[in-house]
């Protein structure tokens, strides 16, 4: 029987039996753009128009499931390896990605084995399951001890967590983000709070109700929010049964991870960070005030997101013009959105326009921001962080805050 080119439905009661036709294959894959041949193929329900793209680069086999079902195969094929790995699952609107990284790379230093996956090294903050579980059988087929993650709100209520075992649960916190998703303010920390709160026996962080504990110092994490992020860490890994002492001397000895209130000089002060909600933005532009001098004045380069929450556009205006004494408004990803329109849904937030300049290239914008520094000032560019990309009418286009700003300040 040519298996290659048949694409079936299978109940999930035949699940083993499916997979001892397939033990030879490579793995199992949602995502036809990374199907390679031999893999097992899952069309989700309306995927359809990606199993002829899946058979052209020679999958083995396509099986039509939904979430669960292709959670339940996925741990089948790769015989659940979450349980033999210890995972630490982090949710919040701000902070996943400085917890899992200071999470990650405390384990490698004390000892651990370590993978870590979000953000920085993912299309998807949270991929699929059985993208999820593969890369967990790959790190415990290397001699891998643990697998640090993101957890975000849409793969929470997408169920893309679905078969995996969680040792550590953590929720940093909760703040205004991706109502356009979720609808309302209230079911969207439903849906943070349904993580931290599973039915499975867990171990749980809550940064969000505030955890009491000393923690280390760092000279390259600045800003009061970063000492709620090391809490988090610190509670993650005292539940994963590491020492104390040595937790605390790992943590001082990490560096913060890019793009998140990186430094990029100090006189003038400029930052670059991901911020691209209202909390995240507000808490940003108030740590960078910490470090200027009485008569240093702070600007901010920021945008807000295309075929995104509208909502918080209006607030991250204000919030640039309250907690900032100047605000250059560029894009920030339009996607397919008209850039000046985003422009001015967050001007309506603005209550004293003289203190907005308007420029929607972000290169010029960030070299407008950086010529009006005086030594003593400093300027934060905010929304992209790590991010090497500019989405604007379909087509992403290599653009870079950090080497944007490294290379104005080299000129200079």
């Amino acid at each position: 029987m040519c298996w290659r080119c048949v694409v079936a439905d299978y109940s999930v009661s035949i699940y083993l039996m499916v997979f001892s036709y397939y033990t030879q294959c490579m793995g199992v894959t949602i995502s036809s753009q990374d199907a390679q041949e031999g893999d097992i193929f899952i069309c989700l329900p309306g995927g359809e128009r990606y199993i002829a793209d899946a058979l052209e680069k020679g999958v083995r086999q396509v099986l039509r499931l939904n979430r669960l079902e292709a959670a339940q195969f996925a741990n089948d094929y790769y015989q659940n390896p979450s349980v033999q790995l210890n995972v630490v699952g982090v949710t919040g609107t701000n902070g996943k990605t400085t917890v899992t990284w200071l999470i990650h790379h405390a384990i490698n230093q004390l000892g651990g084995k370590s993978r870590l996956q979000g953000t920085l090294n993912s299309r998807l903050t949270t991929p699929e399951s059985p993208e999820t579980l593969g890369a967990m059988a790959s790190h415990l087929k290397a001699g891998g001890t643990h697998f640090v993650m993101e957890v975000s709100s849409h793969a929470i209520a997408q169920k893309r967590i679905e078969g995996i075992s969680f040792d550590v649960r953590c929720l940093t916190n909760i703040t205004h983000d991706h109502l356009d998703y979720h609808g309302s303010f209230d079911r969207y920390s439903q849906v943070k709070y349904s993580f931290l709160n599973s039915a499975m026996p867990v171990n749980r962080v809550d940064g969000n109700v505030g955890i009491h504990m000393s923690v280390p110092s760092n000279p390259t994490l600045l800003g009061a929010f970063n000492i709620e992020n090391l809490k988090c860490a610190k509670q993650s890994l005292l539940l994963l049964g590491y020492d104390e002492f040595e937790i605390d001397a790992a943590l001082s000895r990490i560096a913060g991870p890019p793009g998140r209130f990186q430094c990029i000089s100090k006189t003038p002060l400029v930052i670059v960070d991901y911020a691209h909600t209202p909390h995240a933005l507000d808490c940003v532009l108030n740590s960078a005030r910490l470090l200027l001098p009485d008569e240093g004045r702070l600007y901010v380069v920021v945008g807000c997101g295309g075929n995104r929450d509208i909502e918080k556009r209006p607030k991250m205006g204000k919030i640039s013009t309250t907690s900032a004494d100047y605000a250059i408004f560029t894009q920030d990803n339009p996607r397919f959105e008209n850039a000046d329109a985003i422009i001015s849904h967050m001007m309506a937030g603005v209550s004293d326009h003289s203190r907005v300049t308007v420029q929607p290239d972000r290169q010029i914008a960030i070299q407008y921001g950086i010529d009006q520094l005086r030594p003593c000032d400093g300027i934060v560019i905010a929304g992209k962080g790590h991010e090497s990309e500019q989405c604007i009418q379909g087509e992403s286009i290599p653009f870079s805050d950090i080497e944007c700003v490294t290379e104005i300040l080299n000129k200079k």
